[in-house]
């Protein structure tokens, strides 16, 4: 969730379609390096792309529970259109699986 949420907000979203996968990558490659085990690409890209929602979610509560200005309207939009189209992307609606 850390990995998507920085790099779906923290990112331009071109420079985010450029370099999230290497990024993401590095990040996997990093937790086998630290121990731990088991946690295959494949569900690491999966846990990545269903995670980008957090960041739609993140963006909608927020902005509904702070004051409303001209700086604050501006870091909103910038979180709407960069979590909005991270998801969009890795079209994250279809990693969702019913119970």
């Amino acid at each position: 969730m850390d990995a998507a949420y920085f790099t779906g907000n923290g990112l331009r979203v071109p420079d985010r379609r450029a370099h999230e996968m290497d990024l993401l990558k590095r990040y996997h490659d990093g937790l086998s390096a630290r121990g731990i085990d088991g946690y295959e690409w494949n569900q690491c890209l999966l846990d990545y792309k269903r995670a980008t929602l957090s960041g739609v979610l993140m963006t909608v509560v927020a902005s509904q529970v702070v004051a409303s200005d001209d700086r604050g309207d501006a870091m909103f939009a910038a979180m709407a259109e960069r979590h909005f189209a991270h998801a969009t992307d890795h079209q994250a609606g279809d990693t969702l699986t019913r119970a």
